[in-house]
């Protein structure tokens, strides 16, 4: 039991330790990768652009009360972004 418990603690302490080491390699490798991806990247004809498409607003619901406190500011939101519905238990 002792041996299990003591196991999980060097197993928790190892994960830790490779979770705070520092990413140098990675970093260093990076730029090129990126460098031959361009170098292979094809010219395209003539860019495109799409047209902007409008979202839909965002559902948001709450209960009436203390939990809906912190949408206030969304509830009186005018711009249309934000649809809010308030329910009441009863």
């Amino acid at each position: 039991m002792k041996l299990s418990k003591i196991l999980l603690v060097l197993m928790a302490v190892m994960l830790l330790a490779a979770g705070c080491a520092s990413q140098t390699a990675e970093e260093e490798t990076a730029p090129a990768v990126e460098a031959t991806a361009e170098a292979t990247a094809e010219p395209t004809a003539e860019p495109t652009e799409e047209p902007a498409v409008e979202a839909d607003p965002i559902k948001i619901a709450t209960l009436a009360g203390p939990t809906g406190m912190g949408l206030i500011q969304l509830i009186d939101d005018t711009s249309g972004k934000y649809e809010t519905s308030i329910f009441y238990s009863t």
